[in-house]
């Protein structure tokens, strides 16, 4: 199977792309990780027409299964 279709393939092609902002309003986390993440290249972005960068909401969702928030702070 091609790479590039099984790329595109995981990903719900009707999934609304979230600015950044919007990303962090729906998931609770501040909107800095949200740019550090996709700076970082943790998270996936795109870019359209426009140089402002999007995301997908099932990326964050499952960054944040994968990596629960800390508590307690630094040991």
């Amino acid at each position: 199977m091609n790479k590039m279709r099984e790329r595109t393939s995981r990903y719900d092609e009707h999934e609304p792309l979230l600015t950044f902002r919007q990303a962090a309003a729906t998931f609770g986390v501040p909107y800095w990780k949200i740019q550090r993440a996709a700076k970082l290249g943790l998270i996936p972005t795109i870019t359209l027409l426009n140089s402002r960068r999007y995301v997908r909401g099932s990326e964050i969702e499952q960054k944040l299964l994968m990596h629960p928030a800390r508590v307690g702070g630094v040991r």
